[in-house]
């Protein structure tokens, strides 16, 4: 029987643009970055497969991107309104008469081009989209029983948040290799799996609680940039917080009364957001008396 192994992974690193708030300019792997200090990233794609007998193996493979837009729905699900995909490097074969093949590929991701364009398309459609670009080494081969295998490691970016990381979305290690073979294989890495499985567990917990805050984020930025919008005549953005000294502020938890206010005295709404996307106020000013309203999800 015709058995293998794959191996595969995506080692990278960050490059950052010229700054002075890190002493290198290169970022190992499995952090969160600063998205305006992050120039590139640069992967590094590993595949390795193995088999148990000698044959003829073709195999050809590309790197392909695909840049998508998602929006949260009034229901929190995310739908996907928006992609666009990008050949990253051509398609190349290979032909080999034996038991492995390896392909090593290193390919540079722009990510200010990408960044970019994804806010092109927000202030195009005046559309607060979340977009990941999702980056696959892509491969085919087939050996002299004709057998043709399909495969791929994709490696996910996020571009528009405020903060960017790397997800891998892949398996790294594929066999068809029979239960007698693999249970030895499974013994020597039980402990192993235990552990990873218990880390497992923590990250889970982690990346939930992230996760609620990005929604939380998310949330915030469409309700912002919706109110923004559609109120443009109406609001003044200041990035200093206004000094209200010696007047009487009233807190309102009514929107369109702060605009009805608004349009009958001729005010302008001031704008100004306390924490980066967590948290913003609007005053409107008569006379000696604030009336402020807090942008809440």
């Amino acid at each position: 029987m015709y058995n293998y192994e794959i191996k595969k992974s995506d080692n990278y690193e960050v490059i950052l643009k010229e700054n002075e708030f890190y002493e290198n300019q290169i970022l190992a792997s499995g952090l969160y970055y600063p998205g305006k200090s992050v120039d590139e990233y640069k992967i590094n794609y590993l595949y390795d497969f193995k088999a148990n007998e000698k044959k003829i193996i073709e195999y050809s493979y590309n790197i392909t991107g695909e840049l998508v837009g998602t929006v949260l729905s009034n229901d929190g699900i995310e739908r996907k309104v928006w992609t666009r995909n990008f050949e990253l490097l051509e398609n190349k074969t290979g032909k080999v008469e034996g038991k492995n093949f390896s392909i090593n590929e290193v390919i540079n991701i722009d990510y200010e081009y990408y960044n970019n364009l994804a806010r092109k398309y927000e202030e195009a459609y005046l559309l607060p989209i979340d977009s990941v670009l999702k980056v696959k080494l892509n491969v085919s081969f087939k050996n002299l029983d004709n057998k043709k295998f399909e495969d791929y490691i994709e490696t996910d970016i996020n571009i528009t948040d405020d903060v960017t990381s790397l997800t891998e979305n892949y398996e790294k290690i594929e066999t068809n290799l029979p239960k007698s073979e693999n249970q030895n294989i499974s013994q020597g890495r039980f402990l192993g799996i235990t552990f990873i499985i218990f880390l497992i567990i923590i990250i889970f917990f982690i990346n939930k609680k992230i996760k609620e805050k990005m929604t939380y984020k998310r949330k915030y930025k469409i309700k912002v940039k919706k109110i923004l919008n559609s109120y443009k005549d109406l609001i003044v953005i200041v990035k200093n917080k206004p000094n209200f000294d010696g007047m009487k502020i009233l807190e309102t938890s009514d929107l369109e009364g702060l605009i009805n206010v608004s349009e009958q005295t001729k005010n302008n709404i001031i704008y100004y957001e306390e924490i980066k996307n967590m948290k913003s106020k609007l005053y409107i000013v008569v006379d000696n008396y604030v009336y402020s309203y807090e942008i809440k999800v």
